[in-house]
C-alpha cells in the first residue's frame, strides 16, 4: 500500500529575526494523519497560510526548548482551549526530557487553560 506524503516547511530560520525566513516548524499529512515538528513563533499562522487549522493537528513533535522551535505550542494549544466548538479528539505532544514539567508549568501560568 503507498503511503501518501505531504511535507511542508513552515519555517526554516532561526531566533534571528528576518523578513525572508520564520522560525523552525514543519508540517507532515502522512496517510491522513497531521502532524506538527516544531512550534516556532509564527507557526499557528503559517498553518493558517496552508489551509490547516489548529483544530486538524494529531501531533505535536518539539525537537528541543529553544523558543524558536517550541514559543508556538503556547499558541497552538490556547487557540484548542479556546475554539467552539470545543477540540474533541486528543492531541498527542512528543519532546525531550522535561515536556511533562514545560506542560504542567504552562497550565499553572494559564491557570488551568
Amino acid at each position: 500500500m503507498p503511503h501518501e506524503i505531504n511535507i511542508v516547511l513552515l519555517g526554516t530560520g532561526s531566533a534571528i529575526p528576518s523578513a525572508k525566513r520564520g522560525c523552525a516548524g514543519v508540517y507532515l499529512h502522512i496517510n491522513g494523519e497531521h502532524l506538527l515538528a516544531d512550534a516556532g513563533p509564527g507557526t499557528l499562522r503559517q498553518l493558517a497560510r496552508i489551509g490547516v487549522t489548529h483544530m486538524d493537528i494529531d501531533r505535536v513533535m518539539i525537537t528541543h526548548f529553544h523558543p524558536d522551535h517550541c514559543a508556538d505550542l503556547v499558541a497552538i494549544l490556547f487557540a484548542m482551549h479556546s475554539s467552539n466548538p470545543k477540540r474533541l479528539k486528543p492531541l498527542f505532544i512528543y519532546g525531550p526530557r522535561g515536556l511533562e514539567t514545560l506542560l504542567k508549568r504552562l497550565d499553572k501560568a494559564f491557570y488551568g487553560w
